[in-house]
């Protein structure tokens, strides 16, 4: 075929790999079944390492960071090696706790979103304030305007059994004029059914 089609970088959370949205959290079987039934477009996901310092086979040259990686080597080889649209308004980058944490550092601190238009936290953004707001990821909220240009997608979400941090952030953004999406997993903790919800929110708005 010739079709191409969007790609989605997707990572997962402090000690496991990147057969943790596989074995636990089923991303396959639940984008299927959306996509067949019409509630998410065709999309190709990537699930990534976030954690290649404990990886026997993955080397990183010095000087360099897993950022670095998956924006100057992952992203290349893999607009190289499979049908995608390569552009930013068709790639997205989302993760779950630490994963979360490294998708913002990547497009936000590392100062990427010329490379991304959709970004999703899954119980990863728990830090930031109305103190913080504007500072965090080198200042990324200070201009709310700029911001909101960009970003077809900032997604957030979290379990209610996790605690506040998460809703604080979110009211932080919300506060500061962050256009920001949300979703709240009822009665779930810090634990994949909290992100398999999340996946299946999130994944109805993807690349739309």
């Amino acid at each position: 075929g010739k079709k191409r089609y969007p790609v989605l970088y997707l990572l997962h959370g402090s000690g496991e790999d990147e057969t943790g949205w596989i074995n636990q959290g089923h991303v396959d079987f639940i984008l299927d079944g959306m996509i067949y039934n019409k509630q998410a477009e065709e999309m190709i996901v990537v699930v990534m390492s976030g954690d290649m310092s404990n990886n026997p086979y993955a080397k990183i040259k010095e000087g360099k960071t897993i950022y670095d990686i998956y924006v100057d080597e992952l992203i290349p080889f893999i607009d190289k090696t499979f049908r995608t649209i390569a552009k930013r308004e068709s790639r997205g980058m989302a993760g779950l706790s630490r994963g979360g944490m490294q998708t913002t550092t990547t497009i936000l601190a590392n100062k990427n979103m010329d490379k991304f238009a959709w970004m999703a936290t899954l119980s990863g953004l728990s830090r930031i304030t109305d103190e913080t707001v504007g500072t965090v990821f080198d200042g990324a909220f200070k201009d709310a305007a700029a911001f909101n240009k960009q970003m077809r997608l900032f997604h957030i979400s979290w379990g209610t059994a996790e605690g506040d941090g998460n809703a604080n952030g979110y009211a932080a953004l919300k506060k500061q004029g962050i256009n920001v999406d949300s979703f709240v997993s009822e009665g779930t903790a810090h634990e994949f059914l909290t992100w398999r919800r999340a996946l299946k929110e999130m994944a109805t708005m993807l690349f739309k």
